[in-house]
């Protein structure tokens, strides 16, 4: 699968479009933005997603955190129900200071894998729920895809 995808949640989604809207509502509150400042302007950014709220752990793609051991964090802002997908918005809360820290725990460069933990977490956010079992070809991706205006879109992508 393309690199781009910065985190797949595998969850048993039935190929009804109300079901996916369900399954996205439940699993974005669990979702977040992670951003890291580089040289210059420069930040590199990538999803990932809530997995144990306690320890305040974070799973995301070794390629979103590479070298760096310092990152931000941002999870979606839910309005009236709605989640903010401007990533305008979410720029300026960053600036604002409104981010969360973490720090990178563990890489696997091998699986595209790493943890991060965080300073803390938000009230009220719960971990994801994973599939105890393979969910067959049905997959759902929520993500921050670059150049995309968008966060915490979602996309069902065919499978390889």
């Amino acid at each position: 699968m393309s690199r781009r995808i910065a985190l797949l949640v595998a969850l048993a989604v039935p190929a009804l479009a109300p079901a996916q809207e369900s399954v996205y509502k439940k699993a974005v509150k669990s979702t977040v933005w992670v951003v890291q400042p580089l040289d210059g302007n420069k930040i590199r950014m990538g999803s990932g997603a809530l997995i144990d709220a306690q320890k305040r752990l974070i799973l995301t793609n070794h390629h979103v955190v590479a070298d760096k051991k310092d990152v931000t964090v941002m999870f979606p802002v839910i309005d009236k129900g709605n989640v903010l997908q401007d990533r305008a918005a979410y720029n300026d809360r960053l600036k604002n200071g409104l981010g969360i820290a973490g720090k990178v725990l563990f890489t696997e460069p091998s699986k595209d894998l790493a943890i991060i933990q965080l300073a803390s977490v938000p009230p009220g956010i719960q971990p994801i729920r994973l599939a105890k079992e393979s969910p067959g070809p049905a997959i759902m991706c929520i993500r921050s895809a670059a150049p995309a205006s968008a966060l915490a879109c979602s996309t069902t992508p065919a499978a390889t």
